[in-house]
């Protein structure tokens, strides 16, 4: 019996030295744009090369980003979000200085490279993604030219149905653009166009609006679609899927890049392994081809020869980028723009109902 029992203790004994040298794997909880990192390759790579297990929330508008923010950033150990919210919440961001997140902008093409050095991101704190925002329009109710106005883009709509993203900071944005050369609109001390209703509707004249994100519902079927203001994966990734002829283009002095930063937030090896890996080079292929967005590496990985749109935007893109304006951080983002947002949204929505 004190052999069975001594073997017994022996066996116990092992086997609690083997559950102490396997941990249980750590989680780490990122939060990021809906359909950024949707890809199951993404997380395959986090979680072979972090040994972690990856958990991921979705947003998608900035006004949610922020309120989730305010309510549980301590939860995240990694945030991507809009170079444009930066402006708002710096202040309250880590500066884990140990963190080695930007030594990959080195390795950035030249244009992001510059403008990441000029404005003094802390070193955990990096790009993610770009975006160019144009129009996705309908060849047969309308051509918009490469170096058409803003204003006569919208006045050739006439009264069919165009739809602007619901993101207040992107059609804060193209008020800005817009109204750029227009002495006649009040700018604010910066040279922004104040978000009001009065101003979206001088810019969109006659046109019948819609704002919408992420769905692209029975609008964009109806016959008398003109065209869209979107984000160019979002355009190129529709156009691939629907087979519509539609065409999607970017006036030099119309259009703007949108940024998203990643930012660790953990001063822990696993946060810092995991922003490390989501914004490496390898990683950014697999987010490329789900989504249709440039990396800040500005590299066409796609290598989709029968969808020449994509090559043709990344060609045209490279060239014009210099003309191109980024958008820059806002630092009272809810009331210069949310605010707004809400009042203009209900105003457009009573206008379609009357």
């Amino acid at each position: 019996m004190k052999r069975i029992l001594s073997l017994l203790c022996i066996i116990l004994s092992n086997n609690t030295h083997a559950t102490l040298a396997t941990p249980a794997k750590k989680t780490v909880n990122v939060t990021a744009f809906y359909g950024f990192l949707e890809d199951p390759k993404i997380k395959e790579a986090v979680e072979k090369q972090c040994h972690v297990n990856f958990s991921h929330d979705a947003y998608y508008t900035n006004a949610e980003f922020l309120r989730d923010f305010y309510k549980q950033n301590d939860s995240y150990d990694v945030m991507i979000f809009s170079n444009m919210v930066y402006g708002t919440i710096k202040n309250q961001l880590p500066n884990i200085k140990n963190s080695e997140l930007w030594k990959s902008s080195a390795e950035y093409y030249p244009y992001f490279k510059e403008y990441y050095k000029a404005h003094n991101y802390n070193h955990n704190t990096a790009f993610f993604t770009h975006a160019i925002v144009g129009f996705m329009y309908n060849p047969a109710i309308i051509e918009i030219k490469p170096d058409e106005k803003m204003s006569d883009i919208f006045k050739s709509a006439k009264d069919n149905n165009v739809i602007l993203v619901d993101d207040s900071g992107e059609i804060g944005n193209l008020l800005t653009i817009g109204f750029s050369d227009d002495n006649s609109v009040k700018k604010n001390n910066d040279g922004s166009v104040s978000l009001i209703y009065k101003n979206l509707k001088r810019m969109t004249q006659d046109a019948k609006v819609h704002i919408t994100s992420y769905e692209f519902n029975k609008i964009y079927d109806s016959k008398n679609f003109a065209f869209s203001y979107i984000w160019s994966g979002d355009a190129l990734l529709y156009i691939k899927k629907t087979g519509k002829p539609y065409k999607f283009v970017i006036p030099s002095n119309a259009s703007s890049i949108c940024t998203d930063l990643i930012v660790q937030m953990k001063d822990t090896p696993e946060a810092s392994c995991v922003a490390r890996v989501l914004q490496n080079q390898s990683t950014l292929k697999h987010f490329e081809k789900s989504t249709y967005y440039f990396s800040p590496y500005f590299k066409n990985h796609i290598d989709d020869k029968s969808y020449v749109a994509l090559v043709a935007l990344y060609e045209k893109t490279k060239k014009t980028l210099p003309q191109l304006r980024m958008i820059q951080p806002v630092e009272n983002f809810e009331k210069e723009y949310n605010d707004s947002w809400n009042k203009i949204k209900l105003q457009i929505c009573n206008d379609n109902n009357e």
